[in-house]
């Protein structure tokens, strides 16, 4: 059985006349497919959450709350709800993995490692 744990249990909408409803919550991306000229994101349940085309470039990997795209010579970071958050210049380096709430990417002998929103946080040799 799945559990879903709400990311933000505290945020609620006030409705007509003053009633109370909980947003919808967004869960946690299991898998990106790619379908034709299409991505499917699926989230815990394996419920498909949302489609993008494939225009928006070549999805790199994902992580539970974001997923980097390389369009052209720029990532573009996105949520788990498909919104393009972020973009970076490609010149920061290729694009090695993700895990976690970090990607990881290499820039000539070296490896940086970036948080989910786009800032470097940790630089290391790669050798």
């Amino acid at each position: 059985m799945w559990h879903t744990v709400p990311r933000f249990p505290f945020l609620t909408l006030k409705g007509p006349k003053g009633a109370v409803r909980p947003l919808n919550l967004i869960m946690a991306i299991s898998m990106i497919e790619r379908r034709s000229a299409w991505y499917d994101i699926y989230d815990e349940r394996g419920k498909k959450q949302k489609t993008l085309s494939e225009s928006i470039g070549e999805v790199l990997g994902w992580a539970a709350n974001f997923f980097v795209v390389r369009r052209s010579a720029w990532y573009d970071l996105y949520d788990e709800s498909g919104k393009k958050y972020k973009t970076l210049s490609e010149s920061i380096g290729s694009f090695v993995s993700i895990s976690g709430d970090t990607f990881i990417v290499r820039r000539s002998a070296w490896l940086d490692t970036y948080d989910r929103t786009g800032k470097k946080i940790n630089t290391r040799s790669a050798y």
